[in-house]
């Protein structure tokens, strides 16, 4: 009787060690295939992010519209657009406040777009370079990562008010007599 318990406690005891071996294997596979697939996945993830970000440059590059990033602590910018650089030149690290032709106004917009978070849709002169052009100007404050950006926004409006200042005249004049109309 004695050996029979003793057997069968040894039974018991390969039976018990036999399912924690397995059951230890089965959690040691588990663990490695989903870390591998959670490294799989993220590399995944990573090479999709990098797709997108890809896009939006070109997308952001061949925007009609100027774009440009500035440091929001010092106005330094950071990035411009193909546009932007066309019709302002390389402004990387030039302060977004110089790009104004009136300082004034360019001081005003980027106080309240740090203020207020935006200074949108204003007719403004800017300079590239010495030569003046008017743009639809929106400069607001985004938070990128934790630190603050300005992102300018603005279009060539200068053909348009070229356009408007020729048709004025005769709009307001008569054609044959040149007289002022009512």
């Amino acid at each position: 009787q004695a050996a029979r318990a003793d057997l069968g406690r040894l039974y018991l005891i390969i039976l018990a060690g036999t399912t924690i071996s397995v059951l230890l294997a089965l959690l040691l596979w588990l663990q490695a295939t989903t870390q591998r697939r959670a490294l799989e996945l993220g590399r995944r993830m990573s090479t999709r992010f990098g797709e997108s970000e890809a896009r939006f440059r070109v997308l952001n590059d061949l925007l009609p519209a100027l774009v440009l990033l500035a440091d929001g602590r010092d106005g330094r910018v950071a990035y411009a657009n193909q546009a932007a650089r066309r019709r302002l030149g390389e402004v990387a690290g030039v302060p977004l406040l110089s790009l104004f032709a009136d300082a004034a106004m360019g001081a005003q917009a980027l106080e309240e777009a740090g203020r207020d978070g935006d200074w949108a849709n204003r007719e403004a002169a800017l300079d590239a370079a010495g030569e003046q052009f008017w743009a639809s100007v929106a400069l607001a404050r985004v938070e990128v990562d934790g630190a603050p950006w300005l992102l300018m926004v603005a279009s060539d409006t200068s053909e348009q008010r070229a356009l408007t200042e020729r048709l004025r005249y005769p709009a307001a004049h008569d054609g044959l007599t040149e007289l002022p109309n009512r």
